[in-house]
């Protein structure tokens, strides 16, 4: 699965000035980390939506978006945290042109995570949305 997640983020952020950063990252199975994160919290945030919530109330107020913004931001912070922890434990930069460019990697990387989960949100959410008592016809 590492392989498989690091094929989409270097496609995405590759700089080949830096390929000790996405080496790293590779090595300590970071893109898997991420990748999981990303499909997990997807997963839990639509389950409880759909599974969970049996109030119509949620339903009938757009609460939808809410818990894609929800999901996002949480997939968002998982990644800052999984980056910052190789960075910190394996990378340890000193110089600040790496640091500056460490940092930028992990916002945009985050953004990504964030956006990235919505896609994989809308899958679930076709698939989650037929097995629910009460929110059939929602978002």
């Amino acid at each position: 699965m590492n392989q498989c997640f690091a094929l989409i983020y270097e496609s995405l952020f590759y700089n080949p000035e830096y390929q000790y950063v996405f080496d790293t990252i590779y090595n300590q199975e970071g893109y898997s980390q991420l990748g999981w994160s990303i499909i997990l919290s997807s997963l839990v945030v639509w389950l409880i939506f759909y599974v969970l919530i049996s109030n119509p109330y949620y339903t009938k107020r757009h609460w939808g978006w809410c818990f894609y913004l929800i999901q996002g931001s949480i997939a968002a912070v998982i990644c800052w945290i999984i980056l910052r922890r190789i960075v910190d434990a394996d990378i340890n930069p000193d110089d600040e042109t790496l640091k500056a460019y460490l940092t930028f990697l992990q916002i945009k990387m985050s953004i990504a995570n964030f956006f990235l989960t919505w896609i994989i949100g809308i899958l679930f959410v076709w698939i989650l949305k037929h097995f629910s008592t009460h929110n059939i016809h929602l978002p």
